[in-house]
C-alpha cells in the first residue's frame, strides 16, 4: 500500500517551500523516512471525511478519526512552541476533530512510531524525557508512519 495506503486526501497541499525545509531543519529532528516521504509528497493534508478513516486504535476513549496532517511549516511551529509537558521525544504531525493529537517520535529507541495524544489533563511537570509509558495520555499506536496510514480505513459498522 505505501506510505499513503487507503486514505484518501480531500484537501491536498502545495509542497513546503525551499525556506520552510530551512526552518524546519533548524530544529534539528531527523524525519522517519516514510514520514519524510509522505512530507515532501504531500506537505500534509485534510482527509475525506466522507470515508470516515479512523485508526484500529481502541482503548477506553474508543477509536479517532484522522482529520489532517499538519503542513510543515504548521509542524515547525507545534515544535518550536510545545508545551512544557510535552515529551521532547515527539514531534506533533496531525490531529482529529476533537483535539487529540497524533504524534511521531523523533528520538531515542524506536524513532518513527506513532503516539496520540489526549490532552485532557496536562501534568504540571517538565517536559518528559525519559519513558513514554509514564505519560497517562500518550498512547502507542503503531510501529511507523508507514503502519500507522495502512491502519486508516472506513468506520466498520
Amino acid at each position: 500500500m505505501g506510505v499513503q495506503g487507503d486514505m484518501k486526501i480531500r484537501i491536498k497541499r502545495e509542497p513546503a517551500t525551499e525556506e520552510e525545509w530551512q526552518k524546519f531543519k533548524s530544529l534539528n529532528v531527523n524525519l522517519p523516512k516514510d514520514y519524510y516521504e509522505f512530507m515532501k509528497t504531500h506537505n500534509g493534508g485534510v482527509l475525506d471525511n466522507t470515508e470516515n478513516f479512523v485508526t484500529t486504535y481502541s482503548d477506553a476513549y474508543g477509536e479517532f478519526s484522522v482529520s489532517r496532517f499538519f503542513p510543515l511549516i504548521e509542524v515547525f511551529e507545534e515544535k518550536e512552541d510545545v508545551e512544557s509537558c510535552f515529551p521532547i521525544c515527539l514531534l506533533k504531525i496531525g490531529n482529529d476533530p476533537f483535539g487529540n493529537i497524533f504524534c511521531i517520535k523523533v528520538e531515542g529507541e524506536n524513532v518513527g512510531e506513532i503516539y496520540l495524544w489526549t490532552p485532557f489533563d496536562p501534568p504540571e511537570n517538565e517536559p518528559i524525557k525519559g519513558d513514554l509509558k509514564t505519560y497517562e495520555d500518550i498512547h502507542l499506536l503503531s510501529s511507523s508512519f508507514t503502519d500507522f496510514c495502512d491502519s486508516l480505513g472506513p468506520v466498520k459498522g
